[in-house]
């Protein structure tokens, strides 16, 4: 019981001496006060921008020294952005920007040419067939030209473009003719060997005659001097059937014949009538266009 009592004691004293203090600090004026100040900021400083910042009494919380600048940090983040890139021959530019304050610093920054080339062959004198020409090799970034392959030799192609001359020759059936060509670069000619002409034929002969199933021969032979080519063309057979016995069959082949339709006609030979007039026309044109 008395600890308790005793606790309680020490707890009334605490809270009458706070009380008597409460009035003093209420009472404190700004003129006579023995201010102790500190700095508040108003406006966080980044790494880019000033900020903002006053001191403030701890006693009276009187203020002064508003707007002072709190100086930036100059902690930036900082990347390299490239804007023109440099080449084999030209300088590039880049410049720094920073993730935290979106400042741009350093600009106009000039970045070393690469010096690397991209080299291509330029064609100064074309080949022809007998002359040599000439070319060198060139940047095709820059169009720097590389001066330690200037004047390099291209071999002469050897490939003539040749223009149809004058025929000297002209070809039979058995001895080619010749023509004179010349190309248009060196002016060089050559002798072009002509194709085999056709063989010229002569009227021909009949080496075996048709039968009335069996196909002959017309023979004929080129009128050249000194080829003695021949050919030989079918005579189609005749079909004109005999049947002087009447027994219903062919005299020469025994081939089946019609009937008889009247007394020494059969219809066999109508038609073979017929056939025997196309094959003469046939035989005819044939001739004509061999």
């Amino acid at each position: 019981m008395r600890k308790t009592k005793g606790f309680i004691s020490v707890i009334l004293c605490i809270a009458m001496i706070a009380l008597l203090f409460v009035p003093v600090m209420a009472e404190v004026d700004t003129e006579t006060c023995s201010h102790q100040w500190r700095w508040v900021t108003d406006v966080a400083a980044t790494c880019g921008d000033d900020g903002v910042q006053h001191q403030i009494c701890v006693l009276c919380s009187a203020t002064r020294n508003e707007n002072t600048p709190l100086p930036a940090t100059g902690n930036h983040d900082l990347e390299w952005i490239l804007d023109a890139a440099p080449t084999c021959g030209q300088t590039g530019i880049e410049h720094q920007y920073c993730n935290l304050c979106h400042h741009t610093y350093n600009e106009g920054t000039l970045i070393s040419a690469t010096g690397e080339h991209t080299w291509a062959w330029v064609v100064d004198t074309a080949p022809t067939c007998g002359e040599a020409g000439s070319q060198h090799r060139e940047c095709t970034v820059c169009g720097q030209p590389d001066p330690y392959t200037a004047g390099t030799v291209i071999q002469a192609t050897g490939k003539h473009k040749w223009i149809e001359g004058d025929v000297i020759s002209e070809s039979t059936c058995i001895v080619h003719g010749q023509r004179e060509d010349t190309c248009e670069y060196c002016g060089g000619t050559r002798l072009f060997e002509l194709e085999l002409a056709e063989h010229t034929w002569d009227e021909g002969y009949v080496s075996l005659e048709p039968g009335c199933a069996e196909k002959g021969y017309m023979v004929y032979t080129c009128t050249v001097e000194g080829c003695n080519a021949q050919k030989s063309v079918v005579i189609p057979a005749t079909g004109n059937h005999v049947d002087a016995d009447g027994n219903g069959q062919c005299d020469v082949c025994g081939v089946s014949m019609p009937a008889t339709v009247s007394s020494g006609t059969t219809l066999w030979n109508i038609i073979q009538s017929v056939i025997d007039f196309f094959t003469m026309l046939y035989n005819r044109i044939a001739a004509l266009f061999s």
